[in-house]
């Protein structure tokens, strides 16, 4: 149940990403693949490769969402 929980507030949050624009939209997805595949590495016993793609898509989709906050934020007048 919690791993479930866990899903659906992973889902909610890469869905909600995409209100703030493409960067965040696609940071966010990036993130949500991230974590997917560490769920895949635990659970599913895939092969070592994917485990290695855990860090690159963290690392992007982290970016890609500061990154696209910070544009907006330039945006917004105060």
């Amino acid at each position: 149940m919690p791993l479930a929980v866990y899903g659906l507030v992973l889902g909610g949050t890469a869905a909600l990403s995409t209100r703030f624009g493409p960067l965040v939209a696609v940071g966010g997805a990036s993130f949500l693949i991230s974590d997917t595949l560490i769920a895949f590495r635990e659970f599913m016993g895939v092969p070592e490769w994917v485990g290695q793609l855990v860090m690159p898509t963290y690392v992007l989709g982290q970016g890609l969402i500061v990154f696209g906050v910070v544009q907006l934020l330039r945006r917004t007048p105060e």
